[in-house]
């Protein structure tokens, strides 16, 4: 071997040394590295989720509460630092009652820091509540107003916000979104009516009317027949809706109709509308069983062929669906008698929920109501209920509806439009007092369509209690 390659090798040997000699530590380093990661990770500290305690509605209704659940993950998917505790009223008080969630809320709002955020709150519920604690105006003090939140207008049809009539009903505020709108109506089994051969009018149909088929379910009673003519239960007196009918009916303009009473007209309204339920009771019109019945657990009955008609809102296509689809077949809406053909009709549109001001989290139990707010979510409610909404963007998939439950939701939409009401609480009869007295009411509506009770001294007794100061 040359002395020169000898040279060579060497140089060479002593470039490779340095080369290792650097590239070792950096390769040691990345091993290193690696191997502590593998073996002492870093450990991010879990975030500690805010739970709303939101009591639930529409349980048991069909895709109504189908679309609790939706909304309750989309927003727990946009707030993932937010934990939702869903829970329907019978989970919390073991049944579904406006009257024992009433007390429930009574219950929160006497308690230094209650418990819930999201209270199950339509305007019955309110002015139950107001009897409860003997306050009118307990909601504008424990309830978040949501009236000038930033997009709530914008949200909902105009004239719910720019009528005063919608808080005027809760209080002086708008508790929450007025996500359901409904018509009341006289639902009518076809199947019944066919049997006792009574051709119904579902449109039309006057008090004189009623009077004709309760003689006739009467008749047939009286030959082993066990129908009756009207549905009712002990804790949710809906023929107060047909009561409400019967007292505006005799006022053909809205505005008159729907001021608090009080004044000698309303009050002459209001007796001739006793006469006329005593006049029904005559004829024994009610299912027996009537005060022991929950309404819940009963609602069924009309399907199952039992009554002629139940005295209800739209929002019973979802219980029935719910119930039992096979029968929805036999069930028709059809428009309330009254006394006199009007350009108004009892319904409207109501808030679901409220936000307890003293709840744990009221900033983002508001925000999870506002989150019904979108149009979205209205559209799906026309879609899933065949029932309207006070929020924006309803009823435009439905305008080809061939459905006899669209149909007349359409129907009455295009027919009254935004002339549409209906009160919680008497006060539409004796003023502003009459908040306080829905319950004298409807014990003295329950006792006439027994067939006894004296419709005068009901109305002088009602009248004299909407005198007393409050």
């Amino acid at each position: 071997m040359s002395q020169r390659l000898v040279a060579l090798m060497g140089i060479t040997a002593v470039m490779v040394a340095a080369i290792l000699t650097m590239v070792g530590p950096l390769h040691q380093s990345a091993t290193t590295t690696a191997t502590t990661a593998a073996t002492a990770p870093v450990i991010t500290p879990p975030v500690q989720a805010l739970t709303i305690h939101w009591m639930g509605h529409w349980q048991g209704e069909d895709k109504r509460e189908v679309l609790v659940h939706e909304v309750a993950k989309e927003f727990a998917f946009k707030h993932p630092g937010v934990a939702i505790d869903l829970r329907f009223p019978a989970e919390i008080m073991g049944k579904n009652s406006k009257k024992m969630t009433a007390r429930f809320i009574a219950d929160q709002v006497r308690l230094p820091n209650p418990a819930w955020d999201v209270v199950w709150l339509d305007d019955q519920i309110h002015h139950e509540v107001a009897e409860i604690l003997n306050d009118p105006k307990w909601a504008a003090r424990e309830l978040v107003d949501f009236t000038t939140l930033p997009g709530y207008a914008q949200a909902h049809k105009p004239f719910i916000t720019a009528d005063p009539y919608y808080r005027n009903e809760c209080g002086g505020i708008l508790p929450g979104p007025y996500i359901e709108g409904q018509y009341i109506t006289m639902w009518v089994n076809k199947q019944v009516a066919d049997q006792l051969g009574i051709q119904v009018k579902e449109r039309g149909m006057e008090w004189s009317d009623l009077v004709g088929y309760a003689q006739q379910v009467q008749q047939a009673r009286a030959k082993g027949n066990k129908v009756a003519l009207l549905y009712e239960s002990g804790d949710w007196l809906t023929t107060g809706f047909l009561f409400q009918s019967l007292v505006r009916s005799q006022f053909p303009k809205l505005e008159q109709a729907i001021a608090p009473g009080g004044d000698k007209a309303k009050l002459d309204a209001v007796r001739k509308a006793f006469m006329a339920f005593a006049e029904l009771g005559r004829f024994d019109p009610l299912l027996p069983g009537h005060r022991e019945r929950v309404w819940f657990a009963s609602r069924d009955l009309p399907l199952q062929d039992a009554c002629l008609f139940y005295v209800a809102g739209t929002w019973m296509y979802s219980h029935w669906k719910g119930l039992d689809p096979t029968r929805m077949d036999r069930m028709r809406p059809c428009e309330l008698p009254g006394m006199a053909a009007v350009n108004h009709a009892i319904g409207g549109y109501i808030p679901t929920w409220a936000v307890l001001k003293r709840g744990p989290n009221p900033q983002v139990a508001t925000d999870l109501l506002l989150s019904w707010c979108l149009p979205d979510v209205a559209d799906r409610w026309a879609s899933y209920t065949k029932n309207p909404t006070g929020l924006r963007g309803d009823l435009n998939r439905l305008r080809a509806a061939t459905d006899p439950f669209e149909i007349f939701m359409l129907d009455m939409d295009a027919r009254f439009g935004e002339r549409v009401r209906m009160s919680g609480s008497p006060v539409y009869a004796f003023g502003p007092q009459g908040m306080v007295l829905g319950d004298a009411l409807d014990a003295g509506l329950r006792e006439l369509l027994e067939g006894h009770g004296d419709p005068q001294a009901l109305a002088e007794s009602l009248s004299k209690a909407s005198q007393a100061k409050p």
